[in-house]
């Protein structure tokens, strides 16, 4: 008793030692400032010795007001005479209206604070004659609520002038100032969030050390059932990812609306709830008078109103979306409710789904391919699944076009899921037809949502084989019941989707691509170069990288290629994003000598060729959009996962440790850059405008030292 006892304080006993060292890094390291200044003499500048640059009044509140000049800055300096100060630091009590005309005039103004509006702040040190202009960082706030900024120690400065430069001028922009003080004593700040995320890693990485109890820890025990622990654990990491989507979807530009900037789901499903399948929008007449109102030239020339991605066809409205999302969610809230739904609700809904899928999904992976798989491993290709899926930038661009490109994925994750359950039953000797009927559905209905996904259905190829070849007594018998079940699915649904087509647009196998009013001119043909580029822009991109948070910078790719549709931004690819990709896609040219090994191995090439045919597919079709990398990122996961899974060749068995501790390591380097990305201002979304407090907060945890 005793032994087990000292045990479990042995299990304890490191994260006691990291939670006291972090502590002490907290209190000493990241509050360097408010030590250092300690030792600081703080005094006032008089606001009578200020001048300013531009035109500038005094409201009834005693606040200097400024307006904005024709750079779009203004200044304020102030004459220092003969006074010998060591200069360490500057507060300010100033803030800008952010473009607000009545800021400043009343008796109760609305104040934005510098640092949270990101206005750029420079300072002009005048010494002996001498101009001397540097930009500063925003160290943090006073007691008294002033803003402060650290400075380069400067002695015998005869003047100071401050050059405000707001990074998002607008008209009627002002900054209000009323005291400007220096070397103030910095803020003791404890910071709760930064604390939490080191203690989160770095106990991660013990959690993960070589020789740790998780990796002695079987996921499945001998009967092939799940070990309770690791189910509550499992079912932990599900409710801290939800928990931890819903709160970055709580920081997108699509919160503030009061609907949806294009709420395709939400219009199709007032339609169908009105007996039609067109919109009830009415067109702009003009559109009819357009030779081609698929080409974007002329219909830009035309004059024309229309709604951007919407379809247009013989003078009414339609949805070229997949209308399975329409048909499971949207329709049944709308009858229930009478409205539509923002997507963001249910996309945090399809979050839950698709972390309880891919675990389901790994499980099954686990009991058919490595059955003695460690929690620690079972852990690191879950969480390559999920983060390597990009749901950190589905929470950036939560709307309405993430909505079927997600729920596509869901069905393959539960698809896939289910077969290979259905599978396991057959080996087992028990009835399988519920599963493979279900799997079937599944897989069906993704051409209902994202119908060029539907390609990496092929991967099921090495497992339903064996279930529609079984052997025994009646095997015709059987094998035409098992094929009928499997195959049912596929062709209603097919028949529905062909309908609905049909009745839509005179064509079976028109969804309404070629119907789509959009910004950029659609094609039809393949080219090697967009494939090249696609390649290059969703997969191998290098990131462009900063000195400043979040040290990723998204940029447009230079690729010189006539056959361009559209050229998004992107700050890096997926094998860059996670490098534990690379070694995963490494055990591709390792052969496996079991069959079950032989297996795998034929499902990860097939799902490669798909992912080839997708990205061809997408790169041609629908130009280099930062949002399309969702097309591709879960299939390149799931087949790095795995390759990982089965990957045991002896240069990782002779040096264990040294590949346990990378595989840790590129883990949380893909878990702090997916999260580094959410801040990285896009086409979509910047939060440097949307929630500017949680970007200046998030600025001020990753760069203490500024």
């Amino acid at each position: 008793m005793n032994e087990k006892r000292l045990e479990k304080k042995g299990i304890y006993f490191p994260y006691l030692i990291i939670f006291l060292v972090l502590v002490l890094l907290e209190v000493f390291l990241f509050n360097f400032r408010f030590w250092k200044s300690r030792t600081y003499q703080s005094s006032e500048i008089p606001m009578s010795s200020a001048f300013f640059s531009t035109e500038t009044g005094m409201n009834e509140s005693g606040w200097y007001v400024m307006e904005q000049g024709d750079d779009g800055s203004c200044a304020v300096g102030f004459d220092l005479g003969e006074a010998d100060l060591s200069i360490h630091n500057l507060a300010v009590d100033a803030y800008c209206n952010n473009g607000r005309a009545d800021f400043m005039f009343n008796s109760s103004p609305v104040r934005v604070p510098l640092e949270v509006d990101m206005t750029e702040l420079s300072v002009i040190y005048v010494e002996g004659g001498d101009y001397a202009e540097l930009p500063v960082q925003y160290t943090g706030r006073s007691r008294e609520n002033l803003t402060i900024v650290d400075l380069p120690d400067h002695k015998d400065i005869s003047a100071l002038i401050l050059r405000f430069r707001p990074m998002y001028p607008a008209s009627g922009l002002r900054i209000a100032i009323s005291c400007c003080m220096v070397n103030v004593p910095v803020p003791f700040h404890f910071s709760c969030l930064r604390f939490l995320l080191l203690f989160v890693i770095i106990s991660l990485l013990c959690a993960f050390r070589p020789g740790s109890v998780l990796w002695r820890m079987p996921v499945l025990r001998e009967d092939q059932s799940m070990d309770r622990r690791v189910l509550l654990l499992m079912v932990g990491g599900i409710l801290f990812f939800s928990a931890f989507f819903f709160a970055l979807t709580q920081s997108n530009v699509v919160l503030s609306a009061d609907q949806e900037i294009r709420p395709f789901y939400n219009d199709l499903a007032a339609a169908f709830s009105h007996g039609h399948l067109y919109l009830d929008i009415t067109p702009d007449p003009r559109l009819a008078e357009v030779d081609d109102p698929y080409n974007t030239e002329q219909l830009l020339q035309s004059g024309a109103s229309y709604i951007l991605d919407y379809s247009y066809y013989n003078g009414k409205y339609y949805i070229y979306f997949g209308v399975v999302p329409c048909i499971l969610f949207y329709l049944p809230i709308y009858f229930l409710t009478g409205s539509g739904i923002l997507s963001w609700k249910l996309l945090c809904i399809f979050c839950i789904l698709f972390l309880a899928g891919t675990a389901y999904l790994l499980t099954e992976l686990v009991r058919r391919y490595r059955p003695r798989t460690s929690v620690a491993l079972y852990a690191i290709l879950y969480f390559l699944l999920v983060s390597g899926t990009s749901i950190v930038q589905i929470a950036a661009n939560s709307t309405t076009y993430m909505v079927p490109m997600f729920f596509g994925v869901i069905l393959f994750v539960f698809g896939f899921g289910v077969y290979l359950t259905a599978l396991r039953r057959m080996e087992a000797g028990k009835s399988n037809m519920f599963f493979l009927c279900l799997g079937s559905f599944c897989m069906a209905m993704i051409a209902g949502c994202r119908p060029h996904l539907f390609l990496a259905v092929t991967v099921i190829y090495p497992i339903v084989l064996p279930m529609l070849s079984r052997r025994g007594e009646k095997k015709i018998c059987f094998l035409l019941k098992q094929t009928a079940v499997f195959t049912a699915p596929y062709l209603l649904v097919a028949g529905l989707l062909m309908g609905y087509n049909f009745a839509r647009f005179g064509s079976f196998f028109e969804f309404g691509v070629n119907y789509n009013l959009t910004l950029f001119q659609s094609r039809k043909e393949i080219h090697i170069n967009n494939l090249l580029a696609g390649m290059q822009y969703y997969l191998f991109r290098v990131p462009a990288l900063q000195s400043r948070f979040p040290f990723v910078v998204f940029q447009p790719l230079e690729w010189d290629n006539p056959y361009a549709i559209a050229n998004g931004v992107s700050g890096a690819g997926l094998f860059w994003l996670y490098p534990l990709l690379w070694i995963g896609f490494a055990a591709l040219f390792v052969r496996g000598k079991e069959k079950k090994d032989r297996e795998i191995y034929r499902m990860t090439r097939i799902l490669l060729a798909s992912v080839l045919v997708i990205l061809a597919v997408v790169s041609n079709m629908m130009g280099l959009v930062n949002r399309y990398i969702l097309d591709l990122s879960f299939f390149i996961s799931l087949t790095a996962a795995m390759l990982l899974l089965l990957w045991r060749p002896a240069f990782v068995i002779r040096h264990q440790k040294a590949a346990i501790r990378i595989c840790a390591a590129l883990l949380i380097f893909g878990l702090i850059s997916s999260l580094m990305v959410y801040f990285v201002p896009t086409e979509v979304s910047d939060l440097r405008q949307v929630n500017q407090h949680l970007y200046t907060d998030a600025a001020s945890l990753f760069e203490f030292w500024r």
